[in-house]
């Protein structure tokens, strides 16, 4: 029984860590989907941790409950396999939530008071970026500025694409294709602008691709803008460039 009882114990931890990490995910895909975890993007992904957390609670619940119905009472026991469910479900989203929010405005409240120092670039340029002749960018004309409209789609799709997934070689080009942009296709990645070669890069999940983050570099790059960010984390660096090349383009939107 004490074995059952331990095995109850771990399952239920098991359980509370899942159904953190779902709730945590599910938070950030409605107030931040800028940093939502790569992984949360598969499908069979979501399906396997519900279906993981959702066994272990019910065991967890399962054997806790028939320990009470054994040696305390049946009919507690039997109600109290509802309760232990319901808590475990509830103990993890106020965790998972309450984390997350106080994560979500402290790092509001950073970028609220962050002033940008021009004279330092606490953090390099994506390394996955291999660009040629542009130690001394030269400046385009502003006929080579794509429309306001286009400009505000291309912010639009890197804000969408996120920076915790990458995409395949074929769809990046495609969609910016259709925007306008001078894109070209390699072995290994893709050509921007004729000039900033990008390379395929290993995700955290998945089969190798490539970064929103480096197509928005590459842009800030190509146009010579003196655009840094200090933000730590993937996501958040990857937004803090969208919001300051959405000001250089004269964009009025806010990418939270």
């Amino acid at each position: 029984m004490h074995a059952l009882l331990l095995l109850a114990v771990g399952l239920g931890a098991a359980a509370f860590l899942l159904g953190w990490y779902r709730q945590t995910c599910i938070f950030w895909t409605a107030f931040g989907a800028w940093n939502v975890p790569s992984a949360w993007n598969s499908t069979l992904f979501r399906f396997f941790t519900w279906a993981l957390s959702t066994a272990c609670s019910l065991a967890f619940a399962g054997l806790i409950a028939n320990w009470i119905a054994a040696e305390v009472n049946d009919w507690l026991g039997r109600f109290s396999f509802g309760i232990l469910l319901v808590s475990r479900w509830m103990l993890s989203s106020m965790v998972a939530v309450s984390r997350a929010q106080a994560k979500l405005e402290k790092i509001e409240n950073e970028n609220a008071t962050h002033a940008p120092n021009p004279e330092v670039d606490a953090r390099p340029r994506v390394d996955t970026i291999k660009a040629t002749e542009l130690e001394q960018p030269e400046s385009p004309s502003k006929f080579d500025l794509p429309s306001l409209q286009d400009r505000e789609s291309f912010l639009d799709l890197m804000y969408e694409l996120g920076a915790k997934a990458v995409y395949e070689p074929e769809d990046i080009y495609t969609w910016l294709t259709e925007l306008g942009i001078a894109c070209e296709k390699t072995q290994n990645g893709l050509v921007l602008f004729n000039k900033i070669q990008i390379v395929v890069h290993e995700p955290e999940f998945g089969t190798a691709g490539i970064w929103p983050t480096d197509i928005v570099s590459a842009t800030i790059a190509y146009y010579g803008y003196d655009i840094h960010s200090r933000m730590s984390g993937r996501g958040f660096y990857h937004k803090d460039l969208i919001g300051q090349l959405a000001k250089k383009w004269g964009i009025q939107k806010e990418y939270p």
